[in-house]
């Protein structure tokens, strides 16, 4: 993904800092949940980056109204017309009375 958010933040070096901040700043001094601290922290961080990430697209697409979005519209509005029309050609068949050497079957 271009985001990178599926990796976890962890294997991320530009990352590791801040989870580690975090992790200690929810510890304390406590290491022995130093390890569930840690799930926390990467976590918050990835909320982060994806609350952050949102906010781009908004603003770029407020910027840019033929951006992103504006693909990502014109790709829902296809494909809700596939699928109108496919919803149509399979409900056909149902409007039309089957023959009766068809209906023993």
């Amino acid at each position: 993904m271009k985001h990178g958010l599926s990796r976890s933040a962890l294997h991320d070096p530009a990352l590791t800092p801040e989870v580690a901040r975090l992790a200690a700043a929810i510890t304390g001094a406590r290491d022995e949940l130093l390890e569930l601290a840690i799930r926390i922290a990467e976590a918050e961080v990835v909320l982060l980056r994806a609350r952050h990430l949102r906010s781009e697209l908004i603003d770029r697409a407020l910027k840019d109204p033929a951006g992103e979005l504006a693909k990502l519209d014109r790709y829902e509005r296809r494909a809700l017309s596939r699928r109108k029309f496919a919803i149509r050609r399979f409900d056909r068949p149902k409007l039309i009375p089957l023959p009766a050497s068809m209906k023993k079957m």
